[in-house]
């Protein structure tokens, strides 16, 4: 990864986010192949993502909800089978803000945010009961792999535009959207086992080792009234990630 020390991340590219509006445009990744069979699709959907052991991105983000709104910036990682870490924070002029650090292992988890009155807060406990325990980050926990990897292990399709439904780590199920033609997977509905609903848009996709990762994400989480608008400045795959970076004791103090 470009960081050499532990201090959060600065993002070299700026880029000017307008929440809903994105139009997509045509993409040389994605050739005329289709419409394929079931089999064949699933096969090159899993291609498309399966290369991905780990994943480092920083990105911009767009953020609007009931607590707070605004333009923001972001360190996101991956690690096989089901860890993310997403840290959010405000760059200023001679040092960094954070606003949240969410850190996801199968197991534990470790969320620090900034409070009301401002300052630190910080919360940990089995991974099972975050999504309960702390609503308005919910739809990190069920997405996971699904915001930088989509079309990851499908299994059922439908008619027209092309459907397929899967699980993901979390235990979330997922129905993924793509165009037949391309199989380029342009959006999910996830469904944690409630009545909520979280939405996913791609597009911008570049690809990397192999690996098709999308350079623009749209999360809308229905019920907590959040949107949020990822644009991809940096991006790693495969990097070698250090053990502080899945770190869910709450006695270590964030880097």
């Amino acid at each position: 990864m470009r960081r050499t020390d532990t201090t959060l991340p600065r993002i070299l590219v700026v880029v000017v986010v307008v929440a809903g509006c994105h139009a997509r445009q045509p993409n040389p990744l994605f050739p005329g192949i289709g419409p394929l069979g079931y089999a064949d699709s699933l096969t090159i959907l899993d291609e498309r993502t399966r290369g991905a052991k780990s994943l480092y991105a920083e990105l911009e983000l767009s953020y609007d909800g009931p607590e707070r709104s605004g333009v923001f910036e972001a360190a996101f990682y991956f690690q096989e089978p089901a860890s993310i870490r997403m840290t959010v924070f405000k760059d200023l002029i001679l040092s960094t803000r954070e606003i949240f650090d969410i850190v996801l292992t199968p197991d534990r988890y470790r969320l620090s945010f900034e409070g009301e009155n401002g300052g630190s807060k910080t919360a940990s406990g089995p991974s099972d009961g975050f999504a309960k325990e702390h609503t308005s980050f919910a739809s990190f926990y069920w997405i996971r792999e699904a915001f930088c990897l989509p079309g990851r292990s499908s299994t059922r399709k439908s008619d027209a535009r092309i459907e397929m439904e899967s699980r993901l780590s979390s235990g979330a199920i997922v129905n993924w959207e793509f165009l037949p033609r391309t199989l380029q997977v342009t959006g999910a509905r996830i469904f944690d086992g409630t009545e909520r609903i979280y939405r996913l848009d791609y597009d911008d996709y570049r690809a990397q080792e192999g690996v098709h990762v999308p350079g623009w994400v749209r999360i809308h989480d229905f019920t907590e009234g959040t949107k949020v608008e990822a644009l991809l400045a940096y991006l790693e795959i495969n990097p070698v990630l250090e053990d502080w970076v899945f770190d869910t004791d709450p006695s270590t103090p964030a880097p």
